[in-house]
């Protein structure tokens, strides 16, 4: 087995996460092309999932913790966004802290494999 395909064996829900933020930001920037209802629950899924990856890295008390408790309100948006949609994704200030809950998450996952990559070094 080749030592990339090691790697992503080992990193694999590391890596999900990590794409799946980079998708949400892309479909954030891009998402008036297509229907805008549908798009915005497409990226409800993605920042609910994303989002709680983040409280999965952070089960135990640690740096994640605080990214982690900051984005709890989070959850709750992106899971009403599902329901209701057009409301909740045309107030700015809340898209912001949504887009910075996604990335705080993907950031702390690729801190994670950092940390994982230079542990396993030693």
């Amino acid at each position: 087995m080749s030592p990339f395909a090691d790697h992503i064996g080992r990193f694999g829900l590391h890596t999900l996460v990590i794409v799946a933020s980079i998708m949400y930001c892309w479909g954030t920037l891009d998402w008036k092309r297509s229907n805008p209802t549908a798009r915005v629950r497409l990226l409800s899924i993605l920042g609910l999932l994303v989002t709680a990856a983040l409280m999965l890295l952070a089960i135990w008390p640690s740096a994640y913790s605080s990214p982690a408790i900051i984005s709890i309100p989070g959850l709750f948006v992106f899971a009403l966004a599902l329901f209701w949609p057009a409301p909740i994704w045309k107030l700015p200030k809340l898209r912001i802290y949504l887009n910075g809950c996604v990335l705080a998450s993907g950031l702390c996952w690729m801190f994670q494999i950092y940390w994982e990559v230079t542990a396993y070094v030693r």
